[in-house]
């Protein structure tokens, strides 16, 4: 298990949400049952990202966690609409 703090969460959050993670833990991820815990912690410090700087960071991860709660509301408010109905 690895264990990693951050200033920036919802930065790190939709880095993990990326397309380069999802392919990193495609072709990293070993035994072919795609469980997070075969990943090997060297796969992972070995790979290079490349991460803006930290005012960047914050910028991005705001911007994810807004539309992520836009999304939410949407939904709430899809879903109370959709109960009126019935």
């Amino acid at each position: 298990m690895l264990v990693a703090k951050s200033d920036s969460p919802f930065f790190v959050n939709s880095l993990m949400s990326s397309p380069w993670y999802a392919k990193f833990i495609s072709t990293f991820v070993s035994g072919g049952n795609g469980a997070i815990g075969n990943l090997k912690k060297g796969d992972l410090e070995n790979q290079r990202v490349y991460i803006p700087n930290i005012t960047e960071q914050q910028k991005i991860g705001s911007f994810f966690k807004h539309l992520d709660e836009l999304i939410t509301l949407h939904q709430r408010r899809r879903k109370t609409i959709n109960n009126r109905m019935d």
